[in-house]
């Protein structure tokens, strides 16, 4: 069933194309007939492309203007990485251009030497400059003239929750945070009332428990370490990070499977302030969503190359919309706090676990 949709819609996009070219022969083909000068012919059918492809140079350079005080977000503050996205062309675009700039000395040499453009004009009159000006507009649709990563990636803002990451985020929101979080009224308690449970089971205080929610790290480029203490910074002889006692298990009757056991990490987290070493415990998980994500575009798949293409646009509008979900939630608001950050970009000199110490401090009253 799933293979017959998807070959309706390819033959459907075939189909589209195949009449568009149709529409283009019979328009050039009628200038054809009726300019019996070939040098008349070529100047009619290419000048009518130079607005067109003017506009869409301007067009390119006003998405890259718009996009400049965003390169931070979008490609980590490259502006030429930025410039590539905007000003890329398709291999189809491509060939009308050159094609076009290619008859440029045809098309000059008929209005400087020859004739002018009212001379044309008045020996087969508008008809061709119209046909040819459809004709080309055609093309370049066809051409899908307007196709870079950066349009796309703003197309994909547009969707109103339509989009892959927000797809992602609700998945992740609705399908797990909005299960484990709050509490439902049944035998499951909320994840902060499993918190303060640990703290009396473990014999600890709340200074030791700075953070009562579930802290979710999403890395730009969707790679997840197993567990923190796999992060590369850790030692094996001296970690920062250590797993502790894990909470209450979380047991949940879902899509058809009795029980199903959702488990919170706890995590002894070693954090320096000034001479003082303290150890703090906190529930971290990465968010397994981009991890998913980033496993997809990794295989050979069909659409693995243009995920791969929209891997950080898809990330970042997972932590938008999942962003928004949380705020607006008042149920989860207050129990989960989302940590967004560049693992590719090396200059910090941060990793996951640093940004852990870092947070927990930040929030940390007094050290235990």
């Amino acid at each position: 069933m799933e293979d017959r949709y998807m070959g309706d819609s390819i033959e459907r996009k075939n189909i589209h194309g195949f009449a568009a070219m149709v529409v283009i022969a019979v328009l050039l083909l009628r200038n054809f007939l009726l300019i019996h000068s070939w040098q008349d012919f070529i100047a009619v059918t290419v000048l009518p492309s130079l607005p067109i492809i003017s506009t869409i140079l301007i067009w390119r350079i006003c998405l890259f203007l718009s996009e400049l005080p965003h390169a931070i977000d979008i490609c980590s503050g490259s502006y030429l990485t930025l410039l590539k996205r905007t000003m890329f062309f398709n291999s189809a675009s491509k060939v009308v251009i050159l094609i076009t700039i290619a008859l440029f000395p045809t098309l000059f040499q008929e209005f400087s030497l020859n004739e002018t453009f009212l001379r044309i004009v008045q020996l087969y009159g508008l008809s061709p400059w119209l046909f040819s000006l459809c004709a080309s507009f055609l093309i370049f649709i066809v051409c899908r003239w307007e196709e870079c990563v950066t349009w796309e990636a703003l197309t994909m803002k547009r969707l109103d929750g339509l989009d892959y990451g927000s797809g992602m985020a609700h998945s992740f929101f609705h399908g797990y945070l909005k299960l484990i979080l709050p509490a439902k009224g049944d035998n499951n308690k909320s994840l902060r009332d499993r918190i303060n449970d640990y703290i009396e089971k473990e014999n600890l205080t709340d200074e030791h428990f700075p953070v009562k929610k579930l802290i979710v790290f999403i890395p730009r480029s969707g790679y997840s370490h197993p567990t923190f203490s796999d992060v590369p910074s850790q030692k094996a002889s001296d970690r920062d990070v250590e797993p502790a006692e894990r909470l209450q298990d979380h047991l949940r009757d879902r899509a058809g499977t009795r029980a199903r056991c959702y488990r919170g990490g706890a995590y002894r987290v070693r954090v320096r302030s000034g001479n003082q070493v303290s150890a703090l415990y906190a529930i971290a998980e990465y968010a397994t969503s981009v991890l998913t994500f980033r496993e997809a575009y990794s295989t050979g798949s069909h659409e693995a190359g243009r995920l791969r293409e929209h891997k950080h646009d898809v990330t970042s509008n997972f932590y938008r919309t999942l962003r928004y979900l949380i705020d607006h939630d008042p149920d989860c608001r207050d129990l989960v706090a989302l940590i967004y950050f560049d693992d590719e970009d090396l200059s910090t000199g941060k990793d996951v676990i640093s940004l852990l110490q870092e947070f927990l401090l930040q929030n940390c009253t007094a050290l235990p």
